[in-house]
């Protein structure tokens, strides 16, 4: 079978967590015999189309025009359709003649891919690795960082909160047009979803948050992400040295890292030491954060790739996932592969990974008195470290991921 991955992009050049799993996805299915490619967009003007390789693999990388800075009308419509890229797209459908269109993302190509798939006859599927669809961010957060609580949220609620996001802009002047533009987004949206043969969710929670916006798939498959085989994780027992945590993501306020911060100090940082590893995507915050409290108080890595994964987890007796908004984080899934305890924020689908609680500590978002508590747990009752470890059960890999997809694959093969 010849299968076609579509992402927002691709490794080396992007290497954030959908990226990363949808090239394992890609390499797993190559490695059954099938005839795997991807396609990827790159933000230069040109026009063209630029034939990279990422560990073998194929990628088309599609030269798209960078959106301006200021949106208007028309540039924000091109953000969920865009005529030229699914233009383009139906002509290397064309070229390349694939069984199926597996869909990763529309960001920075927009929906009308999907569009294109389908006048092209060409069977295509959906994987919610966020909530993009339902959520133009695509998180569910205010620009104060609060999250977003409407149960549907309409058309005017998400232009005021565009609107607070980006004060001043062309778009945030005219409130009757930018209610209109999400007005239009929805609709468009609506269409593609209605149009997709499948799509993919990794969660429950993803489900109920399109039917609450009016998007209704004709077929939906519950396969969460497989997790790529980690190298031997050694994790000495901790004896009675401090409590080892890690942070690790990108370093920015819809993290959270602030929260962690905040609640070492309610323990005063005693008994428990941080390591950061992230690339500070906002420096501003990362340095109200270095201001705001002990000169050392952690340890700031910068980035990592996937080759540190095992010396991370190996120093670590527990990671801090803070989010204030998450999907499936692939952070929350390495842990777990490597049988390392987790203290999350109940946001998304991560009561979900974590067994609602039973293979990790869980508090509520935002709350740094309770993400405390469970700091305080960790460092000081005997044995619960080795009992969450114990606890976590065979995590999924990305072979069981591949394994249901391509009963996905095959079913919408035949049904053309």
């Amino acid at each position: 079978m010849k299968i076609l991955m579509v992402a927002h992009g691709m490794p080396p050049h992007e290497i954030g967590g959908t990226q990363l799993h949808t090239l394992d996805l890609a390499l797993e299915l190559r490695r059954r015999g099938h005839e795997v490619l991807a396609l990827c967009p790159r933000r230069s003007p040109g026009g063209g189309m630029i034939m990279e390789e990422a560990d073998g693999l194929r990628v088309a990388r599609l030269e798209l025009d960078p959106p301006p800075p200021d949106r208007d009308a028309a540039a924000f419509a091109l953000a969920h359709d865009n005529p030229e890229a699914g233009r383009r797209f139906a002509e290397f459908l064309r070229a390349e003649r694939p069984d199926v269109v597996h869909f990763h993302h529309f960001f920075d190509l927009s929906a009308s891919l999907a569009d294109a798939a389908r006048r092209e006859g060409v069977p295509a599927l959906l994987t919610l690795h966020d909530l993009w669809l339902a959520c133009e961010q695509p998180h569910f957060l205010h620009a104060d960082m609060t999250p977003c609580n409407h149960e549907a949220p309409q058309p005017r609620d998400c232009a005021r909160c565009f609107a607070a996001r980006r004060p001043g802009g062309h778009l945030s002047r005219d409130m009757a047009t930018l209610e209109s533009c999400f007005a239009a987004r929805r609709e468009h949206l609506r269409q593609v979803v209605a149009g997709l043969e499948c799509v993919v969710s990794l969660a429950g929670f993803q489900e109920e948050r399109l039917r609450r916006q009016g998007l209704v798939p004709r077929m939906v498959r519950r396969i969460p992400l497989g997790q790529r085989p980690l190298g031997p994780v050694r994790r000495p027992r901790r004896q009675d040295g401090p409590l080892r945590l890690a942070y690790m993501g990108i370093v920015a306020p819809a993290k959270g890292l602030d929260v962690v911060f905040e609640a070492l100090g309610i323990l005063g940082w005693e008994g428990v030491t941080l390591d950061v590893h992230g690339i500070p995507c906002v420096p501003d915050y990362v340095e109200r954060l270095k201001r705001a409290h002990p000169q050392g108080a952690a340890a700031w890595h910068g980035g990592y790739g996937p080759a540190d994964l095992e010396r991370i987890l190996s120093a670590a007796d527990a990671v801090v996932m803070p989010s204030r908004s998450e999907n499936t984080p692939l952070v929350v899934s390495e842990c777990l592969a490597a049988r390392v305890p987790v203290a999350a924020s109940d946001v998304g689908g991560v009561p979900e990974m974590l067994g609602f609680g039973e293979w990790g500590l869980l508090f509520a978002n935002g709350d740094a008195h309770g993400l405390a508590q469970a700091m305080r747990r960790m460092r000081d009752e005997p044995g619960l470290l080795e009992s969450i470890s114990a606890a976590i059960p065979r995590i999924r890999g990305v072979s069981d991921e591949a394994d249901d997809l391509e009963k996905v694959y095959q079913e919408l093969r035949r049904g053309r």
